[in-house]
């Protein structure tokens, strides 16, 4: 009946059991193989086209993230007190006491101003403004700083900052701005600021 593999010397049947496994397993490895094979390759267009979806999501998301932040900052300063501007024509409620130029440890230059708080309120913070002149009395440089240190009615405080001027030697300041503590400010007639 059925026929065995006398020259390899087996004692098996080609269709026996055991070969039949064998045949069915090579089958099957053959297909799988055959079919790897022929998968098709992942579409690169289609690929970026979703990659660019997911980042056009993502900037929606932040663009309503910011729209939100900007509603919530405009009804937190609508909800608090706004600073109210007082320009005066008088007096300046602050006093410069003395405008030096010093050198300060890096071998730069520095000036430093000592204001005094004459008014009835709390400072917050102080713009100065100022102008550095050299030995024959020429003016060679101004500039402009804000400091926020808090100075109390009848206080006085200094306040400094670093200069470009390696021939400076003496300054002249005024004061450009008041902010109290209560939300108010000062500024001087002819201010630029709002």
């Amino acid at each position: 009946m059925l026929k065995t593999c006398a020259k390899a010397g087996w004692g098996y049947s080609l269709f026996s059991g055991a070969m039949i496994k064998s045949y069915v397993t090579i089958f099957a490895a053959a297909l799988c193989l055959l079919y790897s094979c022929n998968q098709p390759q992942p579409d690169a267009a289609l690929k970026r086209r979703a990659d660019s979806i997911e980042l056009h999501n993502k900037a929606r998301k932040m663009a309503l993230e910011m729209m939100k932040r900007a509603e919530d900052s405009t009804a937190y300063a609508a909800g608090h007190q706004v600073a109210r501007t007082v320009k005066s024509y008088g007096p300046c409620p602050a006093s410069i006491k003395t405008c030096a130029v010093v050198n300060d440890l890096r071998g730069g230059k520095a000036i430093i101003i000592t204001l005094k708080n004459v008014s009835a309120k709390k400072i917050a913070s102080v713009k100065l403004a100022w102008t550095v002149y050299n030995k024959a009395g020429k003016a060679i440089g101004s500039s402009a700083g804000m400091a926020k240190k808090e100075l109390a009615k009848g206080r006085t405080g200094s306040y400094s900052w670093e200069i470009n001027a390696p021939s400076g030697l003496r300054g002249k300041a005024s004061v450009a701005g008041i902010y109290y503590k209560d939300g108010t400010k000062w500024l001087p007639e002819g201010s630029q600021e709002d």
